[in-house]
């Protein structure tokens, strides 16, 4: 009996692996086919990829310009409290990095059939674990990088800090999903690397503002801004 049922355990072994090679070289396959093809330097082929990028690009840069209506809707918070511009790149720039993180290895799961559309919600959980590890990390050295130049602004820290924190962890959710909903409705994974990069502009433009309008006091002002600069300098 004990014979047998080994026998069946090897013969199911063998099975499943044969199947994992067929995947993996259709895989192959396919990636030299688009590289060969790729590689043909034509008109025609010249002519497609530029019209696939330049399509998408266009409709990228027409989305990221919603930010002017965000700054807009804030203008005056921003004028009084100059602390908030001067770290809004490296907010959404943090939020890109980490969603492009979170993207990237998504879409190498999906390409080499590592995940699979079933499997989103427990990638999305051990996403979300490490998204919030990261952001807290990243939280800290942002409160220290702010504090020590603009310590006297202590509300316009905190309001820095925390808009860093929701940032990461939204990027990190936005980032592991879009591969797989881009799949799903039967568009490109691959695009979903720069959609999370100007996604984020404008959500982390949005997140900041709002913090910042709800945690800073108006008594933190311009002037204390621009004294607190000139004796850091």
């Amino acid at each position: 009996m004990i014979p047998s049922l080994q026998i069946n355990s090897n013969a199911a072994l063998m099975e499943k692996m044969e199947e994992e090679n067929v995947v993996l070289s259709t895989v192959a396959d396919g990636f030299l086919q688009e590289s060969s093809s790729y590689l043909h330097l034509s008109f025609r082929g010249i002519s497609t990829v530029v019209f696939q990028r330049t399509t998408v690009l266009i409709m990228l840069l027409l989305f990221q310009s919603l930010s002017q209506f965000i700054l807009e809707m804030y203008e005056e918070l921003i004028s009084h409290h100059v602390i908030i511009p001067m770290f809004l790149t490296m907010l959404v720039g943090a939020g890109g990095n980490a969603g492009n993180q979170s993207t990237v290895r998504c879409i190498t799961g999906l390409a080499t059939r590592e995940f699979r559309q079933e499997d989103y919600l427990l990638v999305l959980r051990k996403e979300i674990a490490c998204g919030l590890i990261s952001s807290s990390l990243l939280t800290l050295v942002g409160f220290a990088r702010v504090y020590y130049f603009y310590g006297a602004q202590f509300y316009s820290t905190i309001a820095v800090s925390l808009s860093l924190f929701c940032i990461i962890v939204i990027s990190t959710l936005l980032g592991t999903t879009l591969p797989f909903f881009f799949k799903f409705v039967g568009i490109r994974k691959e695009h979903a690397a720069p959609c999370i990069q100007v996604l984020m502009d404008i959500t982390g433009v949005f997140i900041t503002c709002f913090l910042c309008s709800h945690t800073i006091p108006k008594s933190e002002g311009r002037a204390d801004s621009l004294n607190t600069g000139k004796k850091s300098a």
